[in-house]
């Protein structure tokens, strides 16, 4: 019976153990990534609740993860993760409309990479954001807007990510980012889920750098 009961004890604890690495974003996954420039991040199933795929440059997959999860100025932290979905969608239109108007507001035919990668990152973030706040059965619309938002850009953050510093031709982008107009305005904050917002952060995370080190290395 004690040697029952000692199983059962342990086969408890093994799986409260479990879930807490669970809950914990692996060592490895915190450092930037020297990834193959020939090669290419096809499946980017981090993206929760969805089966959407996008194709983009590793380089470009590994300068997002870079930017949102690692060292970048534009990190999620868990500290984004406080308030509503509404709020953080609200957040992420906000940021959207700002960098629609100031690629508009350009003199010339150029925009620069950095307004481009300043005003996406902080969209994808924000949206990101929501994404993780909602609760996980209801998050498909917000998943697929960030994966439309990755494929309509993806071709700017690829040039982007090879320097910052070039130029993109204005009205391709802003034809794009009008095109997605309709995608972002429609969206509205689900229901949210603030208690697994957590573990979805550390699972995206982990996901994206599972995807770049399978894919990309």
């Amino acid at each position: 019976m004690n040697i029952k009961r000692t199983g059962f004890a342990l086969a408890i604890l093994a799986a409260s153990c479990a879930s807490a690495l669970a809950d914990e974003i692996p060592g490895n996954c915190l450092a930037s990534f020297r990834v193959k420039p020939d090669k290419v991040l096809v499946a980017i199933d981090w993206q929760l609740a969805t089966g959407t795929n996008a194709a983009m440059s590793c380089a470009a997959g590994e300068l997002l993860r870079e930017k949102l999860f690692v060292e970048g100025s534009y990190m999620l932290k868990q500290s984004d993760l406080s308030g509503t979905p509404a709020d953080a969608q609200s957040k992420a239109l906000a940021a959207y409309e700002d960098l629609q108007k100031k690629v508009k507001d350009l003199p010339g035919e150029d925009t620069p990479g950095t307004l481009f990668s300043a005003g996406s990152y902080l969209y994808t973030k924000y949206q990101l954001a929501a994404c993780i706040l909602t609760v996980e059965e209801m998050g498909g619309a917000c998943w697929s807007a960030v994966g439309r938002f990755l494929a309509a850009t993806t071709k700017f953050f690829q040039k982007v990510s090879q320097n910052e510093s070039n130029s993109l031709k204005k009205q391709e982008l802003l034809t794009d980012l009008n095109n997605l107009k309709p995608v972002v305005a429609a969206l509205h904050g689900g229901p949210g889920d603030p208690n697994g917002a957590r573990n979805r952060w550390v699972r995206t995370q982990t996901q994206l750098c599972r995807a770049i080190q399978q894919q990309c290395l």
